[in-house]
């Protein structure tokens, strides 16, 4: 499972297998703690739903 942040609608994986691949991440579902990331893989496009924990999210309007 990964870990992460948003902030100012921007996220960020701090650790686990997501870490550094936020641009493959499509949608976040933070009730269900799950992430649809798009991968390319055996040169075809492959959808997969992933865990991911959301430890906050912020927003710059404070």
């Amino acid at each position: 499972m990964s870990v992460g942040f948003i902030e100012n609608d921007r996220m960020t994986i701090t650790s686990g297998p997501l870490a550094g691949r936020e641009g493959c991440i499509r949608k976040i579902d933070r009730h269900k703690r799950t992430a649809k990331i798009q991968v390319e893989m055996f040169g075809q496009v492959i959808d997969a739903t992933v865990g991911v924990e959301i430890v906050r999210k912020t927003s710059g309007s404070q």
